[in-house]
């Protein structure tokens, strides 16, 4: 009877520690839809971002946000700083397109797009581009919503 409820007791263990219990709700998330980066003066990276939010009532067209900030690394500027600035948790899952600066291109390509799309939560099939310029100028083009912006 002992091994019985023992054998019980290592099953139900087993089933329910196994699993992957992190989740988050997506109406939580704040998404990002569009990402670019550029070099400011003192040779940090700007990552700019567009995020969708939900309309407030319903039926109500959603509202988009362009948010900017600037870090020794595209990790500090997106999630300590950017990340900062949001209601909720920053996710690159819906990321559709990465404009990078042919001046940041330049530098250290290979490590820039290994530290992006080696997070697992990153969209793999995110396009991206070298642009000539300003990347967030064309972030910016369709911006019909708020902007905040750290000064860069």
């Amino acid at each position: 009877m002992k091994r019985i409820v023992l054998c019980m007791l290592v099953v139900l263990t087993a089933i329910s520690v196994s699993g992957c219990n992190y989740h988050n709700e997506i109406k939580n998330l704040q998404l990002i839809y569009a990402t670019s980066l550029d070099l400011n003066d003192k040779n940090e990276i700007v990552t700019t971002v567009t995020i969708q939010s939900p309309g407030g009532k319903e039926r109500s067209a959603p509202t988009h946000e362009v948010i900017s900030a600037s870090g020794a690394t595209m990790e500090e500027s997106l999630y300590q700083k950017i990340g900062v600035q949001l209601t909720g948790p920053v996710a690159t899952s819906k990321n559709q397109v990465m404009l990078i600066s042919d001046k940041l291109a330049r530098q250290d390509m290979a490590a820039l797009l290994d530290a992006t799309f080696r997070s697992s939560a990153v969209h793999m099939l995110s396009m991206v581009a070298i642009v000539q310029g300003k990347a967030s100028d064309l972030i910016r083009l369709s911006d019909s919503g708020r902007r905040r912006q750290e000064n860069t």
